[in-house]
């Protein structure tokens, strides 16, 4: 495993799919308190690491960047980059909800089928108009009616309803096969 900081591309990248679920405001203020980095294992991921750290992280990544010991404890991972394109992981569900103003909310029925990994179907004269909070085709946070994170989707209209194409969920783990028991 080895420790380095993002590119200024990387950093973009990153920053263009993070702004599209939470304003400018809230991204901000992760900028204060937060540094991302990346670990290289398999792949890229990428990791936000609380900027009070900071002076430790430095010293890992200019001692080679390979001492793991306890920065499990200082870090979120928000996913992983593919040829320097940004892929917002699961894991990062809890972390975005805290400064998401807008998700998607979905009734049970339309969770469980979000779940399954299924595109869901909502229609806008049960809820509001979405088309104010997000564009055609932006990432969206999706959760249950207790507020509870369940995924995240691409949000397009089509006439009387919005159609959440899913990008990626909570049920990812129980149909992988790398993680089945």
């Amino acid at each position: 495993m080895r420790i380095s900081t993002l590119s200024e591309k990387e950093i973009r990248a990153v920053t263009r799919t993070i702004n599209e679920l939470i304003n400018e405001n809230e991204l901000n203020s992760i900028q204060k308190k937060y540094s991302p980095i990346k670990i290289r294992d398999q792949r890229e991921d990428v990791y936000l690491f609380k900027t009070s750290e900071k002076s430790w992280l430095n010293k890992i990544i200019e001692g080679g960047g390979t001492k793991l010991f306890s920065i499990r404890a200082y870090k979120v991972k928000l996913g992983f980059l593919i040829n320097q394109e940004f892929k917002i992981g699961i894991e990062s569900l809890r972390f975005v909800a805290r400064y998401c103003q807008n998700p998607i909310i979905l009734s049970s029925r339309q969770v469980e089928r979000f779940i399954y990994g299924k595109d869901v179907d909502k229609n806008l004269e049960n809820s509001k108009n979405y088309s104010t909070v997000a564009s055609e085709g932006s990432l969206v946070l999706v959760t249950d009616k207790k507020g509870i994170p369940i995924g995240y989707a691409r949000l397009y209209q089509k006439q009387d309803r919005i159609h959440l194409k899913n990008i990626i969920d909570i049920g990812i783990y129980l149909r992988s096969e790398k993680t089945a028991f």
